[in-house]
């Protein structure tokens, strides 16, 4: 047997404050734009050499998830995959990845609107409620969105159900969520878009509050089993726009907290 194939790989200080300050910003712990703290401020804050430290955000800065300005500091950028998720865009419109989309959001996105019930706290809330005004702000245009006014939409839906997702305190779970936002928006793309044609009243619920309102609403009501409920008739393509009113005159009249 090789022995060298048994020799374990040395991780430098530099490797461990990469792999931490990745962490961190991967969880939100710094939003896109927003500075980080300074070189001398991470080396105390970890323990090492401010020469670690910049050998880590060095490393950071060639994968894309900060941004080094010279005589400015570090920022955190938002990380995505859709530069490389567009090379294969073309998957994403058959009805079998389709069905995969929807199956792994029902996973994933429901069992964070369940812990989101549990876990959620004031800044989760406020999140939530910003991208829940923007996105009644999008939708009183009215009509069926196209072209740029469809991918605008598919950005704001996009956003309430990621400030949901890191509602859930599941770095995992944030993470995957990430890595499939390619693939959730060419859902949202052409789910929508019909849905608005069966029925253009399809974003309210009976109440004339948003579907995204409602939502959080059950979140903060700690309600789990209508916020999952309501979700998973929101997020299935399968529900037809008929069905998708019908079913919404069924739902639990929440009192707004």
């Amino acid at each position: 047997m090789e022995t060298r194939s048994l020799k374990i790989k040395r991780e430098t200080l530099n490797d461990k404050v990469e792999q931490k300050l990745r962490q961190l910003l991967m969880n939100g712990t710094w939003e896109p734009g927003e500075r980080l703290p300074t070189e001398a401020e991470l080396a105390e804050m970890f323990g090492v050499s401010r020469l670690t430290v910049r050998m880590a955000l060095q490393k950071l800065s060639a994968n894309g998830l900060v941004t080094i300005r010279a005589g400015d500091g570090t920022f955190a950028k938002k990380f995505s995959l859709h530069s490389y998720l567009d090379a294969v865009s073309d998957l994403y419109v058959t009805d079998e990845m389709l069905e995969d989309v929807c199956e792994f959001r029902k996973l994933l996105e429901i069992e964070c609107a369940r812990l989101a019930c549990r876990y959620a706290g004031e800044e989760d809330f406020q999140a939530m409620q910003k991208a829940c005004d923007n996105y009644l702000e999008v939708i009183r245009e009215g009509g069926v969105p196209e072209g740029e006014v469809l991918r605008r939409r598919v950005q704001i839906d996009l956003d309430f159900h990621y400030s949901l997702c890191r509602a859930a305190h599941n770095s995992m779970y944030t993470l995957a969520f990430n890595a499939a936002q390619g693939a959730v928006a060419k859902h949202l793309e052409m789910i929508i878009p019909s849905r608005i044609r069966a029925n253009p009243e399809q974003d309210y619920v009976p109440d004339g509050r948003t579907f995204h309102q409602y939502i959080l609403d059950t979140i903060k009501q700690g309600d789990a089993q209508a916020c999952c409920n309501a979700y998973l008739m929101h997020i299935d393509h399968h529900v037809s726009g008929e069905e998708y009113g019908r079913q919404m005159q069924n739902l639990k009249n929440l009192q707004r907290p």
